[in-house]
């Protein structure tokens, strides 16, 4: 069963956090793994969504985040795992729809918990599930152990695009 968005009233906000994807290819012949760029499988971002909407459908991820602070509980209404092309790559993204914002403390808090759903939770799970794709097993993770991860922000992200290119999200 597809995972149908959640209709929220307009009193609610979202925030959103990107991060980049490492994503990598099955060999058919030696069943080996390579890695590809996130640019390289942009055209595939709805496929990548279905496949991530599918496997999030029974999942309540805003069970999983910050169970331990009650204020952010009490503000968040879902958790949404996807994926977004800016400025032509491909980024993960976790969409979370709050009853109102988040403080700059409780902002650094979520980050951690995004940054560890992706590497320890959803993301380690997600990953090993293969994505067909143009008859190639495609395995896309959500955090990798380079020094080049982040976990942004909208108004970072924007800034760190307009750094790469000269332009952010208006830009597009």
């Amino acid at each position: 069963m597809p995972y149908s968005r959640k209709a929220f009233s307009d009193d609610y906000v979202t925030e959103t956090f990107y991060f980049p994807l490492s994503v990598q290819v099955e060999d058919e012949d030696s069943e080996d793994l390579y890695s590809v760029s996130s640019d390289s499988v942009r055209w595939f971002e709805d496929e990548i969504q279905e496949a991530i909407d599918d496997y999030q459908s029974d999942i309540e991820m805003e069970r999983y985040l910050c169970d331990d602070n009650a204020d952010i509980q009490h503000k968040l209404i879902s958790a949404e795992w996807g994926v977004e092309t800016l400025n032509g790559e491909l980024y993960g993204r976790m969409k979370l729809t709050l009853k109102e914002p988040l403080t700059a403390e409780e902002t650094e808090q979520m980050r951690g918990e995004v940054t560890g759903q992706a590497s320890d939770g959803f993301g380690e799970s997600f990953e090993q599930h293969p994505i067909t794709l143009d008859d190639e097993k495609y395995y896309v993770s959500f955090w990798n152990s380079g020094d080049d991860y982040f976990v942004y922000t909208a108004d970072e992200m924007d800034e760190y695009l307009s750094q790469q290119t000269g332009q952010g999200f208006s830009g597009m």
